[in-house]
């Protein structure tokens, strides 16, 4: 007789015969019975026993106790990863109208998880779109943490249940790695309230230490240095797109849109899936392994002036209850982070066309983009529309609104006649470049041009 423990899953054998498996706390209660220390049996009593007496022999459960507190330890082997290969070997293999979306997560795998704000990204995607094959793709233990699905606390407080052995967290088990989610409907399809909570759990997170206290586990401390990628269908981001928006920029966002037109191409088909995995999850090593890349100050500057820009749109959001700015510091951390890991795929420093290659999640994570065009119309202060206000309250204080026009006007104000003097703004030509770039993005094909 021995117990092997794997995953804090005891597992009972007589020779090669498995009799049972079970928790420390299951055994505790089982061991209880045997001993006259409770008077109610468990399942796990009769497992046991009724085991033993099919292999002609009486479990002996002082025996067992014995083994219990020192059992063999079994790990998951872990599969070698082959020597990183080019780039080329890899996006070659993807279609052509998945190699954008492909290379943009491969920066958010491959990006630094050492900051304050590693960045997120959330996949939204119509059904057989290539979602879960990308993401897939990095299914390695050194790589990233692949789930399914969840209970409700998992990812953050993580609650135990009433047979749990220890406290477990998904931002723990994910720590210093990827956590990935192919599929968020199952979570998105309950009540608004628990929605609410996992949405609340999430954000605070984010943060880099959750704690979470309750009476029976007192406080559990976590780590959430971790990049979260999700996926999730158009219709479950659009049916619950208001929890999201409250998500902030906590995500950055992508959508991958069904293509125009697909060529079945034969020797597109003839590789190895495993194959290519593993030498995906190599290239994503190689790169968290290699030293940041030189950003030169050009790059700087012209990065903290789109993200500056790239505010005003996020902040349509809130301005209905908050006539503040939104800040750029994550957004901006996050980019630069990108940019280096992208930079690192080519070999070589920081460029522009880095900047301009994550423009489009920018562009994706802005909600409402049908509110761009208004915004570009509408340049007249003396408004009493608070969305209008607000809107230029913040691009006056980016300065983004040029002054060319100043009038005086008589108004009543009560019983006497009042002069004010009104102002005409219009948007400077930097910023009306950025809103024609956006507008452009609502036909945007995911992987930079026309689809084949």
């Amino acid at each position: 007789m021995h117990v092997t423990k794997k995953n804090n899953i005891y597992s009972l054998f007589e020779g090669d015969v498995l009799i049972a498996e079970f928790n420390l706390q299951k055994f505790s209660r089982a061991y209880a019975y045997t001993n006259g220390s409770v008077k109610t049996p468990i399942s796990l009593n009769n497992s046991i026993e009724v085991g033993f007496q099919l292999l002609g022999l009486t479990a002996d459960w002082d025996a067992i106790r014995t083994e219990m507190l020192n059992p063999t330890a079994v790990s998951t082997p872990k599969i070698p990863l082959p020597s990183p290969p080019l780039w080329s070997e890899i996006v070659g293999i993807m279609p052509d109208y998945r190699r954008y979306a492909f290379e943009v997560v491969m920066c958010f795998m491959a990006s630094n998880k050492r900051l304050e704000n590693p960045p997120w990204l959330s996949i939204i995607s119509p059904s057989s779109t290539g979602k879960s094959f990308i993401l897939k793709l990095f299914d390695h233990p050194d790589v990233a943490m692949m789930i399914d699905d969840f209970t409700d606390n998992a990812l953050a407080s993580g609650t135990p249940d009433k047979d749990a052995a220890e406290v477990m967290s998904m931002l723990d088990d994910a720590e210093g790695i990827n956590l990935v989610m192919n599929d968020m409907s199952s979570v998105f399809s309950q009540k608004p309230e628990k929605i609410n909570k996992f949405i609340g759990s999430l954000t605070t997170a984010y943060g880099g230490t959750f704690v979470k206290y309750s009476p029976g586990t007192g406080a559990q401390r976590h780590n959430s240095a971790t990049t979260i990628i999700m996926g999730m269908t158009n219709r479950t981001f659009k049916h619950h797109r208001n929890y999201m928006s409250m998500l902030g920029n906590r995500f950055l966002f992508l959508t991958l849109k069904r293509p125009e037109y697909i060529r079945h191409r034969q020797d597109k088909r003839l590789y190895d899936l495993n194959d290519i995995r593993l030498k995906t999850c190599a290239f994503q090593q190689k790169l968290i392994k290699m030293p940041d890349p030189e950003f030169p100050d050009d790059v700087d500057d012209y990065l903290y002036n789109f993200v500056h820009k790239t505010i005003v749109m996020r902040n349509i959001r809130w301005i209905t209850s908050w006539n503040e700015m939104e800040g750029e510091s994550r957004l901006y951390q996050e980019l630069i982070e990108l940019c280096k890991t992208r930079a690192k795929i080519y070999d070589r420093n920081v460029e522009k066309e880095d900047v301009d290659f994550f423009k489009y999640i920018a562009y994706e994570t802005i909600p409402y983009m049908k509110n761009i065009s208004q915004i570009y119309n509408v340049i007249n202060e003396d408004c009493n529309n608070k969305w209008t206000k607000a809107m230029f309250l913040n691009a006056k204080k980016l300065g983004l609104l040029e002054l060319i026009d100043s009038r005086k006007e008589i108004y009543m104000k009560g019983f006497f006649e009042c002069e004010k003097t009104v102002n005409d703004y219009s948007w400077n030509e930097e910023y009306s470049e950025y809103i024609e770039d956006a507008m452009k993005s609502v036909l945007y094909s995911d992987d930079g041009g026309e689809v084949e």
